[in-house]
């Protein structure tokens, strides 16, 4: 929490929000209106700040994670200095019109959020009055008369006069002012100089004569040049002040002010008679200077009328074609006529540079091969456009005779020559002939007007096609671009401009968006809303760029995901005056990135599972291999035999148990052919249709062309038998199951869908229920291993996470699509191959337990040694028993006899079982091996040697010495 100076001076506004972003613009928007603000996250540092400083208001969020808003409102109404504090509501559920909790002495009102920080300004300061009154205007309210008969001048000092505190009367000359000071004294008179009846010099003597005004002060204003002789008349005629008028009117203010401020006796004034000749001389001097510059303004305005034509002119061509190379000849008339002229052309430059003729206009055409070349002056043409300078015929810079030649073939008495540039670039010339009239040197400004309003019109030309061409691709990459393309108001979020990709994403046609005001506040879904319209308002409010993600709400309700990437448009003094930005539908990217999510989830699930699946097994079979040799020791007629028995059906549920795990985790040891998945359906058909009962309707649709798979015949049968189960206790009042298989090509788009699977082809299983549904959270977690929607005691939790690691494990991936009330679709992807369909293998005969081979043991489970070393030696075997592997190749190469056979845990400290076996077979390569192991990893995948046995653990003895035999060779 922060907290201001106990001295600060400003009113102090204390913030109750716990959500950061919305305290933020709060704290923006007061500190920007003059307020401190002090911040609380929470009600217990909201009490803290109370107790330590009284704020003048409170603003207090209705839902804090540590109190609610009642409560904390009376222990706030309880805090010393607080009991008349101005307490305002912040909330996002309560709808005006409901009545504020607290009673009498609750809320003094209530701000629905999102809160506008204008708004909230005005709110505040309806409470809380503002932190000092206003300076006083220098005007003060006091009086002043303005003379002037300009209305126009009049109007505007008036105007600038009252914007700073006094009160004005106008006067249209010296007489009226006269009159209106006798009437009413005034504080001060601004006078103008030259005005009908009575002039300034006038009217400050009339009033210097008046007893009731000799002290008012008088300034005199001019719009000429001040000259020494116009000061001191002012002065003799009692003028506090003669200043020159300027646009802004500073001078005038400072004097009048500067007069007001001094309160001193006014300036003395000389009699009328001593003044009369010099009065006079001024004043005709001041018309003289007056008549000057008009008559300056007369010619500026005749050449700027002359050039506002010709711009009208050309603009007009403009609108009528943009190329303006197609309609010069109307662009070179209208330059002629502007100019008063009757004759002309214009040369406009090739890549090449050479000039060629392009318009024109008074000649006729049996003169145009001439005029193509300038009357055979064509170099004047490229002098006058490398020096980039006007040439005007006849002047001082060209030979006389050559001059008259020139003009003679044109029939011209002047001739006027202008380069034309845009930028560095040279564009050619323009020829403008008089038969009546020589170019006077007012002329060349036109001649600069023309000069420059054709070369922009040549190059608006070009550029205006490169700009169409340009529109054209940002039009159609704005409307193709897979985005909304969007522009705002930053104060209220009203969109000025949407792209037509709108209408695709959110099903809102674009002038749907720009008709409703609080168009993209209202489609923010409702849990999205106030963070999202918080966190735009303050980064608006910094006047910074920003992006960020929400939810919208489409047509039908549909939710949809948005990157919304914003650019702030910034002015001079960097307020934000405009938003840009493009919104991005990343909705199928977070269903991507929920299904990493999931599927990261599921690893991490199944390494915890298959890791303690792995040491069960070797707890599972100790217990089941000294039942075994229990049961071995004892007679039927034993007493205990039953408990030992029940121990070993324990121990061998668990071993299901601990497969289940084993096959989610994906370490399960598989037997994968090349097999016809329509078969393995068929196959099980009786089963499946005695474990659904007959008020199920099973339908089995199988694709005849149907593709061969890689997998484990036996694991698939149980993927098929798991969802069929759990379909069925989702229709305990019957209902129809279809089980189906087909052949998908999937393309690289569709591939996207699915995170572990690439591009290419697969054979499809999927198995349809009408069945109860699921919901999007029970969807989530269905593959987890325990978890299960059945009754205590029902199910273990593990049939679909067995299901999932199995498809994952033999290289394809599962989905499931499902909602509350509609059934339930499982689609299982297993790629396709090429190779035909393994055949069916042949059950091989009993193989004798016994033997008197030697064999070495490595196993560093010391429990699980020891039992296998005594089942083995108990069946005849030698047994050289190791702890790991660096002991076992020590023994090998003590051991002066043959070892027969190798039998090794695969993952083991130090040496794995791969690698020892490795060693061993560069010591001795006639000897055989045995892989055992609680779970399967990427070594058992390519056993070394390649005919290497492997057994899982954990199993029971007479499967041990079996697989031995079978390794040794059967005898």
């Amino acid at each position: 929490m922060t907290m201001p100076r106990p001295d600060a001076p400003r009113p102090l506004v204390l913030v109750v929000e716990d959500n950061p972003t919305t305290r933020k613009l709060l704290r923006v928007a007061l500190a920007g209106a003059g307020y401190a603000v002090a911040e609380a996250a929470d009600g217990r540092s909201a009490l803290a700040l109370a107790s330590e400083r009284a704020p003048d208001l409170i603003l207090q969020d209705m839902v804090l994670p540590d109190v609610e808003g009642g409560e904390l409102l009376a222990r706030l109404r309880a805090t010393p200095g607080c009991a008349e504090t101005p307490i305002l509501a912040l909330s996002g559920f309560l709808a005006r019109g409901e009545e504020l909790p607290g009673g009498p002495a609750g809320f003094t009102d209530m701000l629905l959020k999102p809160v506008e920080p204008s708004r909230l300004v005005q709110i505040v300061q309806a409470h809380l009055p503002p932190a000092a009154p206003p300076a006083e205007p220098p005007g003060r309210g006091r009086r002043v008369i303005v003379a002037d008969d300009d209305p126009v001048q009049r109007k505007l000092l008036g105007l600038r006069l009252r914007h700073l505190g006094f009160q004005v009367t106008l006067a249209e000359d010296g007489q009226a002012a006269l009159e209106l000071a006798l009437a009413a004294p005034p504080a001060a008179i601004v006078s103008d100089i030259l005005m009908p009846r009575r002039d300034g010099f006038e009217l400050c003597l009339a009033v210097r004569r008046e007893a009731r005004l000799e002290a008012v002060p008088v300034i005199l204003v001019t719009s000429s040049y001040i000259e020494d002789a116009d000061r001191q008349l002012a002065r003799r005629v009692g003028a506090n002040a003669y200043v020159l008028r300027t646009p802004e009117l500073q001078e005038v203010i400072d004097a009048l002010l500067s007069s007001l401020a001094a309160r001193g006796s006014p300036p003395p004034a000389a009699a009328p008679a001593e003044l009369t000749q010099e009065h006079a001389h001024r004043v005709i001097r001041q018309l003289e200077r007056q008549a000057a510059a008009n008559a300056t303004l007369v010619q500026d305005s005749a050449i700027q009328a002359a050039q506002l034509f010709l711009l009208a002119g050309v603009s007009e061509v403009l609108t009528r074609g943009a190329d303006v190379e197609q309609v010069l000849d109307e662009v070179l008339g209208r330059c002629l006529d502007a100019a008063g002229m009757s004759q002309g052309a214009v040369y406009l430059a090739a890549p090449d540079g050479r000039l060629t003729l392009h318009a024109r206009l008074g000649y006729a055409a049996a003169r145009v091969e001439a005029l193509a070349t300038f009357f055979g002056h064509t170099q004047l043409l490229y002098e006058s456009l490398r020096a980039r300078q006007f040439l005007t015929i006849p002047s001082a810079e060209l030979p006389a005779r050559q001059a008259e030649e020139l003009l003679g073939q044109a029939g011209a008495r002047s001739m006027l020559l202008t380069p034309l540039f845009y930028g560095s670039e040279p564009l050619g010339v323009v020829v403008m002939a008089s038969a009546s009239q020589a170019l006077s040197e007012d002329w060349l400004v036109f001649a600069r007007a023309v000069g420059f309003q054709i070369s922009q019109a040549i190059a608006l030309s070009r550029t205006v096609a490169l700009l169409a061409e340009s529109e054209q691709r940002y039009r159609d990459l704005v409307q193709g671009l897979d985005a909304i393309v969007w522009e705002a108001d930053p104060a209220t979020f009203r969109f000025s401009f949407v792209s037509r990709q709108a209408e695709r994403i959110l099903g809102y046609p674009p002038e749907q968006w720009l008709a409703t005001p609080d168009f993209w506040v209202r489609h923010i879904h409702p849990d999205d809303r106030e963070e999202a319209v918080a966190f735009c308002q303050l980064a608006t409010a910094e006047a910074r760029d920003h992006d960020f993600e929400y939810r919208a709400l489409g047509s039908g309700g549909r939710v949809v995901w948005l990157h919304d990437i914003v650019r702030v448009v910034r002015d001079e003094e960097g307020r934000a005056v405009k938003l840009r930005g493009v919104m991005v539908d990343i909705t199928r990217q977070k269903e991507l990135e929920n299904q990493f999510y999931q599927a990261q989830k599921m690893e991490a699930i199944g390494r915890l599972a298959g890791g303690v699946a792995h040491d069960f097994n070797n707890l599972l079979t100790a217990i089941i291999g000294y039942s075994d040799l229990l049961l071995g020791d004892m007679g039927p007629g034993d007493g205990r035999r039953a408990d030992v028995e029940e121990i070993r059906r324990a121990a061998e549920r668990a071993s299901a148990l601990t497969r289940q795990l084993l096959a989610f985790s994906r370490k399960q040891i598989l037997a994968p052919q090349v097999l016809d998945l329509n078969a393995v359906v068929t196959n099980i058909d009786k089963m499946l249709r005695r474990l659904i009962g007959e008020d199920i309707v099973l339908t089995i649709v199988l694709d005849p062309a149907l593709g061969h798979v890689k997998a484990d015949p036996g694991q698939l049968e149980q993927v098929i038998v798991n969802i069929v189960v759990n379909a069925r206790d989702a229709m305990p009042r019957g209902g129809q199951l279809t089980i189906a298989t087909a052949n998908v090509d999937l393309s690289p788009r569709a591939a996207a869908h699915h995170i572990s699977l690439p591009p290419g082809r697969y054979v499809t299983l999927a198995v349809e229920d009408t069945g109860m549904g699921m919901d999007a959270e029970t969807r989530a977690q269905i593959f987890e291993p325990f978890f299960t929607t059945k009754e205590r005691g029902k199910g273990t939790g593990l049939g679909l996470s067995t299901v999932y690691g199995i498809v994952k494990q033999s290289g394809g991936d599962i989905e499931v699509e499902s909602e509350p009330g509609q059934g339930t679709t499982f689609r299982i992807y297993l790629p396709r191959v090429d190779e035909p369909a393994a055949a069916a293998a042949q059950e091989r005969p009993a193989v004798p337990p016994h033997g008197t081979e030697t064999i070495l043991l490595v196993e560093d489970e010391e429990g699980v040694r020891t039992l296998l070393q005594k089942l083995l030696e108990r069946s005849g075997y030698t047994v050289l028993a190791a702890p790991r592997g660096e002991v076992a190749l020590e023994i090998a190469a003590r051991h002066a006899g043959p070892i027969h056979l190798v039998i090794t845990d695969v993952v083991m400290p130090g040496m794995s079982g791969r690698d020892l076996v490795q060693s061993l077979l560069a010591l001795r390569p006639a000897m055989r091996a045995l892989y055992i192991s609680g779970y399967s990893t990427g070594a058992l995948q390519l056993p070394h040697p390649p005919d290497a046995a492997l057994l899982q653990k954990p199993f029971r003895t007479d499967d041990l010495l079996r697989r031995v035999r079978e390794v040794l060779g059967g005898g």
